[in-house]
């Protein structure tokens, strides 16, 4: 522990009026309860960091739909989980730098059915609205499977190419520790 630890624990003894072994356990406690947090929110199933943008977004069916639009719909991809997102007009126009208008006018758009869009499943539509503020995505599946794919290949890809590393390096080693015959 740095001396800054012990200073910390000090001033909350102070503070809090117990002696320097409670704080200091109340301190521990309280960092492992953080870490243990810390842990499993990281580790929390369908809850990314990050959302996956392709290329095909911009080159489909919503060619033309606005700015708006797009923004919209890079949040939805970014906050969605398991296949549902929550999204609240007002929220999303501080978040974007919009009007509220404007972003309810993204969403009655990506809410629109449409017969041009890759994906038939709700005829076309992007958002399906669930609740006030809760919309399905049905595009989520396909995305993920997708993804998932992606991944699968690029870990696939790294695993042989170090496999072939470790061939070769004892291809090599093979070739010089047999003695030469003359």
């Amino acid at each position: 522990m740095g001396i800054s630890w012990w200073t910390t624990i000090i001033k909350q003894a102070l503070f809090v009026g117990c002696c320097v072994q409670t704080a200091m356990c109340f301190s521990a406690k309280r960092l492992m309860m953080f870490r243990s947090w810390k842990r499993q929110s990281s580790i929390r199933k369908g809850t990314p960091i990050y959302g996956k943008i392709y290329e095909s977004m911009y080159d489909g069916s919503m060619i033309g739909a606005g700015v708006g639009v797009f923004a919209v719909w890079g949040y939805v991809i970014a906050k969605a989980r398991r296949g549902y997102v929550e999204l609240n007009p007002k929220l999303l126009s501080m978040v974007l730098g919009g009007s509220v208008e404007e972003i309810e006018q993204a969403l009655e758009y990506l809410q629109r059915p449409d017969p041009s869009s890759r994906n038939h499943d709700h005829d076309g539509r992007r958002l399906v609205r669930e609740g006030q503020y809760q919309y399905y995505i049905p595009s989520f599946e396909h995305y993920s499977r997708l993804h998932d794919e992606v991944e699968r290949r690029a870990y696939n890809r790294q695993k042989q190419s170090e496999h072939r590393d470790r061939v070769k390096a004892r291809r090599q080693a093979a070739q010089t520790d047999t003695p030469t015959q003359r």
